[in-house]
């Protein structure tokens, strides 16, 4: 009977007495494979459309990944660049699309005091026409019933 230590899968090793009875093959990342494993394929069994898809698919997705990983630097240099500059162009006050938004944002704020001012001079002349019809009305009274009423 062979006895097995346990695989330590923390460092994507195992132990020597597992390579010595068991191994069959490192992956790309170190890890041991299995002697099941899809990744070995048999030259004796001709590879089917879905392996021949899932592994084209596997090899461009690998592609593009280390594409990322090579250009990532690049790429946020470039963008740093671009904020730093678009910053720095808002700081001096020299940005167009800033200025805009400034000025449409400014449009609506006039418009909206020129209506409220319009507002506010419409209601102090109609307070002081209800004013003015108030003391005619009252006039009117006064004439019509003088001194009938005593003021105890």
């Amino acid at each position: 009977m062979n006895y097995n230590p346990p695989i330590d899968w923390s460092e994507g090793r195992t132990s020597i007495a597992y390579y010595r009875y068991t191994y069959v093959g490192i992956d790309e990342q170190g890890w041991p494979l299995s002697p099941h494993s899809p990744s070995q394929t048999n030259p004796q069994i001709p590879e089917s459309k879905r392996d021949k898809k899932r592994r084209d698919i596997n090899d461009r997705l690998t592609a593009l990944n280390s594409e990322f990983l090579l250009s990532r630097e690049q790429n946020f240099r470039a963008t740093l660049q671009k904020l730093q500059t678009e910053l720095s162009s808002l700081h001096e006050g020299g940005n167009q699309e800033f200025l805009d938004r400034v000025e449409l944002l400014e449009d609506a704020r006039d418009k909206e005091l020129v209506q409220i001012e319009a507002g506010r001079g419409y209601a102090l002349l109609r307070a002081e026409r209800e004013y003015q019809e108030e003391m005619r009305r009252a006039e009117e009274e006064y004439v019509v019933f003088p001194k009938t009423y005593k003021i105890c």
